[in-house]
């Protein structure tokens, strides 16, 4: 085995198909650029030895590339003075790409709070006020819809 060839369908302009020339370990991968937002993908790969390249494997599940979705489950911690901890999952649709962040906003006031991970604590808030959050995820395309609000938290 001396490489294998990745091909994305639709064939995309950066790179039309992905070599790699060389094997590392037992795993390899490919960075396809210029894709298209709202466009499906789904990629094949060929094998490559001294007699040439083999058939083409089954196409991978397909990829939407888009904006992520909105993450759920999003709870607020009570009782916790001018501030609460605002927790959520992330979206089960990532849109094709790593999500770089997240942004909570509360209602009322419109505070925000960001962060890489999937907690973050807004603050300053006003004591005995109720308080609902949504969370909205973002990636290199954008950023995605915001969640359903969460129950109201009282810090």
């Amino acid at each position: 085995l001396t490489g294998f060839t990745v091909t994305s369908s639709p064939a995309v302009a950066t790179p039309a198909a992905c070599s790699t020339p060389t094997l590392i370990g037992s795993s390899t991968s490919c960075t396809f650029t210029g894709l298209t937002t709202g466009t499906t993908y789904t990629f094949t790969v060929t094998a490559t030895n001294a007699n040439g390249n083999g058939p083409a494997s089954a196409s991978s599940n397909a990829i939407n590339v888009g904006t992520p979705g909105a993450p759920t489950g999003v709870a607020g911690t009570n009782g916790a003075n001018t501030q609460s901890v605002v927790t959520w999952t992330a979206p089960a649709a990532n849109g094709g790409t790593a999500i770089s962040s997240y942004l909570v906003t509360s209602s009322p006031g419109g505070i925000t709070c960001s962060s890489a991970t999937t907690s973050c604590t807004v603050t300053p808030l006003t004591k005995s006020q109720p308080y609902t959050f949504t969370v909205t995820a973002t990636n290199a395309t954008g950023t995605g819809p915001a969640s359903a609000p969460s129950a109201p938290a009282t810090p």
